[in-house]
């Protein structure tokens, strides 16, 4: 292959350069503002975000598509990536939002409420109107709780069967697609990405982040991926490919814009991603936040509402996928952080995990009990939060790993302990 990153990576002069510039600057405004005719390909999780983000807003991103259908490119690594990724994007948003509205509903309100009721039964009686007045609405409370049971129940039933029949697939198929690279070429890409990796390896991903012009796509991914850490490394090339081939600007929607290695941490564009495309191609290449860009194009919040946002969450179990997790994940903002070490990814494990979303959807499911658990337990910092809530969450979780490997059965007094508090949680699994 003539035309790659690492090609062209150290390869340009100050004409080049400036005529570069000046072409990315002429129509940046209305380019990233979508007022153009410009191809346009699609992130992953542009088109994975569909099934995270409220109804209202699905409408609104349909349409969008529907609009623009005859310049939006799916490449071949970004299908592959929808498709791996959807189905467990789906069923997050039926467990963390849809299946938790009665169940937040029944430990908020309805719980709350005769909770209230039976702490203070001696002193209302003196108050007879509160009594009185909380028990007025309780049955309407109950008929609620019962309505919500109810409906998550029929949503069971949709979230069925959106995975079998979705007119958002439908829509996705009638977009334009990118033929895949061959095998070949698919090696070639990886052996360049492993020897851009292998540039950096002494040094760590913040200092990199903070050196303009240091960062490759797909960096970001050697840590939270690193069983397969390639797919943007791919998609940059497909896009290039692309461009190559029709002799057009392109635009990229993303919405990653954490990890540094498609936006800065400004999420303003990498401009040497820009001069590298234009040098392979004398096209420019647009990478857009899609976040507020779709914003203020649809007028209508596009925020996931799936406690971890994107795909990239549904990573194998790494110390820093762990660090990461518990350092974004709400239940453990206030507590103190810790270090992981590898004892305790063995541990994870041993104990039936192999994703970290496996662990999300139990701390997701379990998350008001383990709110209350964990009041108790502020002597805990965030690993051992992690440790205690999945063994509260999780009835299998009945072995520990100490620091030095060594796997041993959890002490029947302690399963006992939680078995207890896991009995009084509500739903049951």
């Amino acid at each position: 292959m003539e035309n790659t990153y690492l090609s062209k990576s150290n390869n340009s002069s100050i004409k080049v350069y400036q005529e570069c510039l000046d072409k990315f600057s002429k129509n940046f405004k209305k380019e990233v503002s979508l007022e153009t005719d410009t191809p346009i390909f699609l992130d992953a999780n542009v088109i994975l975000r569909y099934y995270s983000i409220s109804f209202t807003a699905r409408e609104k991103l349909f349409e969008f598509i529907k609009k623009n259908i005859k310049r939006i490119i799916l490449s071949s690594q970004v299908q592959t990536e929808f498709i791996k990724n959807r189905e467990d994007v789906i069923k997050r948003f039926f467990e963390q939002v849809t299946n938790k509205i009665p169940k937040d509903f029944n430990s908020d309100v309805v719980n709350k409420m005769n909770s209230f009721l039976e702490q203070h039964k001696i002193v209302l009686k003196d108050y007879p109107y509160v009594e009185s007045g909380i028990q007025k609405h309780k049955e309407d409370l109950e008929e609620l709780l019962k309505k919500l049971n109810e409906n998550a129940d029929a949503k069971r039933k949709e979230y069925i069967d959106l995975i079998i029949k979705d007119n958002f697939l439908k829509l996705l198929k009638s977009c334009k697609v990118f033929d895949p690279f061959s095998s070949e070429e698919i090696i070639f890409l990886k052996k360049e990405f492993d020897i851009l990796s292998q540039k950096n390896a002494n040094s760590t991903i913040d200092s990199i982040l903070n050196k303009p012009g240091a960062i490759f796509p797909g960096f970001g991914d050697i840590k939270t991926k690193p069983d397969d850490p390639y797919g943007d490394y791919i998609i940059f090339h497909e896009m290039m490919k692309y461009m190559l081939a029709n002799e057009t600007d392109l635009l990229f929607l993303t919405f990653d814009n954490s990890k540094g290695d498609w936006m800065t941490k400004e999420k303003s564009p990498h401009l040497h991603y820009t001069q590298n495309v234009y040098a392979n191609t004398n096209q420019i290449l647009y990478i857009i936040d899609a976040e507020r860009t779709l914003e203020d194009l649809l007028q209508v919040d596009i925020d996931s509402l799936v406690e971890v946002d994107e795909f990239n969450n549904l990573n194998s179990i790494t110390k820093e996928s762990l660090d990461k997790l518990v350092n974004n994940y709400s239940l453990f903002q206030n507590l103190p952080k810790g270090e992981f070490k590898d004892h305790i990814v063995k541990e994870l494990h041993v104990n039936g995990y192999s994703s970290i979303i496996e662990i999300i959807n139990d701390l997701n499911y379990y998350n008001n009990e383990i709110k209350d658990f964990l009041k108790t337990r502020s002597h805990l910092n965030r690993i051992g939060a992690l440790r205690g809530s999945l063994r509260l969450a999780n009835e299998n979780y009945k072995f520990r790993v100490n620091s030095s490997g060594s796997v041993m059965p959890i002490d029947v007094s302690s399963l006992n302990r939680y078995n207890n508090l896991r009995k009084k949680l509500y739903p049951p699994r």
